[in-house]
C-alpha cells in the first residue's frame, strides 16, 4: 500500500489521522529524543527549595509524538528515608493509555547502595529519563549536586539526530540569454527565458549577473532587478536598449542538498 499526503479534503474525500502527521519525519530525524538547541533542552534543575526540581523549557520526540515544554515545570519528590539512600528518575513519558505526554517521577527503591530505576517501555507507557536524582538519607533539599544529567545517554534518552547521510552545500550556475527590444524594461517571468525557470530566481539570495554583447554591467549603475506588484521579476535598464542586442543572465544559486 502506498501512503501519501497531504491534500485538502473535498466533501470528506481525504482523511488523515494523528499517525499520518507523527510519522511524517520518519527517516529524516530520530523518532525519540530531546532537541538539543531548543530552550533549555529539558534540563532538570535543582536548588529551588525543598524536595522540588524543575524541568526547563524545550522540545522532544517520543515514538514520533512531540512534546513542547513552554514553561518551567516543577516536580516534587517524596521525602528522603532517614537511614537509606535511593535514586529517583525524572522522566518525560508517553502515556498511551490516556493519550498524553507528561513529566513524571519514577521513585527508586531505598537501600544502602541503591540502584537507578529503569524507564518503563511497554504498550501503555514509553519513558525517556532526563535525569536521576540521588536522594541521600536524611536530606531535605535537592541541590544541583544531587542531579545526574542523562539526556545524552542514548540507552534511556538521547538527543534528536538527523538520520540522513548529511547535508551538502554547493553552487549551481545557470546561463540564459534573450534578444533585446526597443525598451528599458523586461518581464523575465512572462517572457519564457530559455534554459532557466525564472520563477526560481530568488532576489537577494541568488547571485545574478547581466551582460550585453559580452560586456558585464553594474547593477547599481546600469540596471535593477525587482519584483513588481504582481510578483513578476522585472529587469529594468537605466536606458532603453536597441533591438537585437544579446542580453545574458548568469544566475548562481547556493544550494543545500540532503544526501
Amino acid at each position: 500500500m502506498l501512503e501519501y499526503g497531504f491534500f485538502q479534503s473535498i466533501n470528506g474525500d481525504r482523511k488523515y489521522n494523528a499517525d499520518s502527521i507523527n510519522k511524517n519525519l520518519n527517516g529524516f530525524i530520530s523518532e525519540t529524543g530531546v532537541f538539543k538547541k531548543v530552550g533549555l533542552s529539558l534540563k532538570v534543575l535543582g536548588g529551588i527549595g525543598g524536595m522540588r526540581v524543575a524541568v526547563g523549557t524545550g522540545r522532544a520526540r517520543l515514538k514520533n509524538h512531540f512534546a513542547n515544554n513552554i514553561t518551567q515545570q516543577i516536580l516534587v519528590l517524596e521525602r528522603s528515608d532517614i537511614t537509606l539512600n535511593r535514586y529517583d528518575a525524572i522522566a518525560l513519558s508517553l502515556n498511551q493509555k490516556d493519550r498524553l505526554v507528561e513529566f513524571r517521577i519514577i521513585k527508586g527503591t531505598s537501600a544502602t547502595e541503591p540502584e537507578r530505576p529503569a524507564p518503563q517501555r511497554d504498550t501503555e507507557r514509553y519513558d525517556i529519563i532526563l535525569a536521576y536524582i540521588h536522594v541521600a538519607a536524611g536530606i531535605t533539599e535537592i541541590t544541583e549536586n544531587e542531579i545526574i544529567d542523562t539526556r545524552d545517554n542514548t540507552a534511556i534518552c538521547g538527543y534528536v539526530k538527523l538520520l540522513v547521510d548529511g547535508v551538502a552545500a554547493g553552487l549551481k550556475k545557470y546561463v540564459t540569454y534573450f534578444e533585446s527590444k526597443e525598451t528599458d524594461r523586461y518581464d523575465l517571468t512572462t517572457m519564457e527565458v530559455s534554459g532557466y525557470s525564472t520563477e526560481k530566481i530568488e532576489l537577494g539570495y541568488d547571485v545574478i549577473k547581466v551582460d550585453i554583447n559580452g560586456i558585464v554591467l553594474n547593477e547599481e549603475e546600469d540596471y535593477q532587478l525587482y519584483r513588481n506588484d504582481t510578483g513578476n521579476i522585472i529587469l529594468e535598464f537605466k536606458e532603453a536598449l536597441n533591438s537585437g542586442n544579446r542580453v545574458t543572465l548568469t544566475i548562481i544559486k547556493p544550494i543545500l542538498e540532503v544526501i
